[in-house]
């Protein structure tokens, strides 16, 4: 369910309908890292036990996912966002190609080669494309 600017008034209305208790709350950018603090302030209830469907979550058991996360948390004093995983990520892909590459960035197949493999510590875990 993606309900964009109003994902804090659908929250509070699923809440106030009373149908938090009858039919499970699925979303992708409604409740993530960045609304959820907001969303608790506001005391709504409902987005508790709500599931994400999101493709990054800070608990995610990885390696990468937990350096990242702890720095981040280190850093900024709160939980990073999947805009931020995703950014992450990305410069890591990028830097895998320009070393693969031998920091040749003339090398333009080169580059893409290595960006088509993709073969860098990613915060989701074993990444792929397609």
């Amino acid at each position: 369910f993606y309900p964009g600017k109003a994902g804090g008034a659908f929250v509070k209305q699923y809440e106030q309908a009373g149908l938090a208790d009858k039919l499970p709350l699925y979303t992708v950018f409604t409740i993530d890292s960045i609304a959820l603090p907001k969303l608790q302030q506001a005391k709504m209830k409902a987005v508790l036990g709500s599931l994400n469907t999101q493709f990054w979550g800070p608990d995610l058991d990885t390696p990468q996912n937990h350096q990242f996360v702890s720095g981040f948390k280190k850093k900024y004093g709160r939980y990073p966002s999947f805009y931020a995983a995703q950014s992450y990520d990305s410069v890591f892909l990028i830097k895998s190609a320009v070393e693969a590459v031998g920091g040749n960035l003339a090398d333009m197949d080169g580059m893409r080669a290595a960006m088509e493999k993709a073969d860098f510590p990613s915060v989701r875990g074993s990444f792929s494309y397609g």
